[in-house]
């Protein structure tokens, strides 16, 4: 698998150690500094600035319960319940939309055997 070209992290990542473990990867880190460092590292600040977009998505992922709280057992009904809220906040749709939605999704027979799916959490 090809390295990622740059590490988007916010000051809790500023270590030696991960830029290093970084760097030997081919990985740019994207990581500014702490205000206590001696030696400061140079970042690119208008790379750093795009990271709000993937906190932002997803902290509105996580304006659904359903997610916020890992409520799903199964891998697959939770990222299908993750594919919903994001087509949920591309589209707008209500919140009654939603829980009709839901319903129809977990309504779904479980498939016998290993589903091929997983999820961190």
């Amino acid at each position: 698998m090809k390295p990622p070209k740059y590490a988007l992290g916010d000051k809790a990542y500023d270590s030696t150690e991960l830029r290093e473990d970084l760097h030997e990867q081919g990985t740019k880190s994207v990581i500014p500094n702490r205000c206590n460092r001696k030696q400061p590292f140079s970042f690119n600040r208008r790379i750093y600035k795009l990271r709000w977009r993937i906190e932002n998505a997803f902290n509105r992922l996580k304006d659904f319960r359903r997610i916020a709280t890992r409520y799903d057992r199964l891998a697959r009904n939770y990222l299908a319940s993750v594919c919903l809220a994001a087509r949920n906040h591309a589209t707008g749709t209500t919140r009654g939309q939603r829980e009709t939605l839901t319903v129809a999704l977990h309504s779904l027979p479980v498939p016998p055997g290993p589903v091929g799916v997983s999820v961190m959490t």
